[in-house]
């Protein structure tokens, strides 16, 4: 029987709404951003003003470029360390 996985529950994916919504919003952000440097604000007055870091802005803007240049891919959910033994095994010559 096949098993079902939250994937399956979702719309099909062929009508991409989901990524124009992101790259409407990061594209906003962005224009906000260069708007207020332009006016003076500065880095620390847009960090404030838009509630996100100016790590985040570069990294948005990287995003919306790869978007427009067709190569962006969402990024995997999927947690990159998964959980893993802590302990070691060793054998002591006791166990032989």
């Amino acid at each position: 029987m096949h098993n079902l996985h939250s994937n399956d529950l979702r719309p099909n994916r062929a009508i991409n709404t989901e990524g124009i919504r992101i790259m409407d919003r990061t594209r906003a952000l962005i224009a906000d951003w260069e708007t207020l440097k332009e006016r003076g604000g500065g880095e620390k007055v847009a960090q404030k003003t838009l509630g996100i870091s100016r790590a985040t802005y570069y990294r948005r803007k990287k995003a919306l470029a790869a978007m427009l240049q067709g190569t962006w891919k969402p990024s995997s959910r999927r947690p990159k360390h998964t959980r893993m033994r802590r302990r070691t095994v060793s054998l002591s010559p006791r166990e032989f």
